[in-house]
């Protein structure tokens, strides 16, 4: 199981009936067939894991909790940040459940004083649709569902108002599209999804949209092993070029 958190991915092996404290004694006493630096890099990428599944569950299970206190938007953006969390530990039956209370939420959502601020303490709707496609695509249960979603949300910013708009969430759902068709299978097609993002000036590739790229880069290598095209290592290169803009270019 792969779990993302900010720009770092760490790999969590399947569960063969080791609980996390027997995993933690396995990272603190080793295993005789490791030396010593092996042993070292397995601890920390092994207790890294844990620590970030730990908190992943109890972010979502807090989000969750939270719900029913708050009458404005922020209730749809906690059960959104509850399942792009379960997305994570791929748990797709509270990932469905967030999704379902956030389009409950939408329902009986009542304007508060956050959102009377507006910009980034209001929850609009297009943002709601990113974040559902996002944890569709990361939950990676259904790929024609998270392309759909995907999609919905990529229409959704086309035609979003000033106020709902924000250029890093446009990015993001056209990233999201881009892992959906390549988990489709249709590379051309998420060359087009991602074309937008990979045209962004240099000022305007921050961080997130930098790591959203990233992830397409990933999986287009996987993509690009299953098949003989070279379409896939085009736009690798292309999304290499893109990330590799130096620092120093970045700063006016």
């Amino acid at each position: 199981m792969r779990h993302r958190y900010d720009a770092a991915t760490v790999t969590v092996p399947p569960s063969r009936g080791v609980s996390h404290a027997g995993a933690r004694h396995d990272c603190r006493h080793g295993h005789r067939h490791l030396g010593r630096d092996d042993l070292e890099r397995v601890s920390c990428r092994a207790t890294t894991a844990i620590v970030i599944t730990d908190e992943l569950g109890r972010y979502a299970a807090l989000g969750q909790g939270a719900i029913g206190n708050v009458r404005g938007t922020t209730s749809v953006w906690l059960a959104c940040l509850s399942a792009r969390a379960h997305s994570l530990l791929g748990d797709g039956e509270a990932t469905r459940t967030a999704i379902q209370q956030a389009e409950e939420a939408r329902a009986t959502a009542e304007p508060d004083d956050l959102d009377a601020f507006g910009g980034i303490m209001t929850f609009p709707l297009p943002r709601q649709l990113y974040y559902v496609a996002e944890a569709t695509v990361q939950l990676g249960e259904d790929a024609a569902l998270g392309e759909s979603r995907s999609e919905t949300a990529v229409s959704a910013y086309r035609n979003a108002t000033e106020d709902e708009w924000a250029f890093g969430d446009q990015a993001g759902a056209q990233t999201d599209l881009a892992l959906a068709r390549i988990a489709c299978g249709e590379i051309e097609g998420a060359a087009e999804a991602v074309r937008p993002v990979l045209d962004l000036p240099v000022e305007q590739r921050n961080f997130g949209i930098v790591s959203s790229a990233q992830r397409v880069h990933a999986a287009l290598h996987g993509a690009g092993r299953r098949s003989s095209g070279g379409a896939a290592a085009g736009l690798r290169q292309e999304i290499e070029a893109f990330t590799t803009t130096p620092t120093s270019a970045l700063v006016r």
